[in-house]
């Protein structure tokens, strides 16, 4: 699973195996293909703009945005998780064994 992250959406994509057949005259050749599949997040208010993300090991990512708030989601089921109302608008992120890090535009 990876993702990409845009002005106002989160985009989170799966890769599968799969397999692909090929037919050169009568001979048909099964040869190794993949699959692809994607899911979209896209938050309510359309003023608001991500800037930078950070993929926790619980499989969540956290969305800095342009306003005073950092966003947790879940990618797998593109949903809301939580919201966190900071004092300033959030810069970045470092996760630590134990703890969050979040650098916001005041100091």
């Amino acid at each position: 699973m990876f993702a990409v992250l845009s002005q106002s959406c989160l985009y989170t994509f799966n890769v599968y195996p799969a397999y692909d057949v090929t037919e050169t005259g009568e001979q048909k050749i099964l040869g190794e293909s993949y699959r692809l599949e994607h899911n979209e997040y896209k938050d309510e208010n359309p003023d608001l703009t991500f800037t930078k993300m950070i993929w926790d090991p619980y499989n969540r990512v956290h969305i800095c945005t342009d306003m005073a708030l950092l966003i947790q989601v879940d990618p797998k089921f593109s949903k809301l998780e939580y919201q966190l109302s900071l004092n300033s608008r959030p810069v970045a992120c470092l996760l630590t064994q134990k703890h969050m890090v979040i650098s916001t535009e005041d100091g």
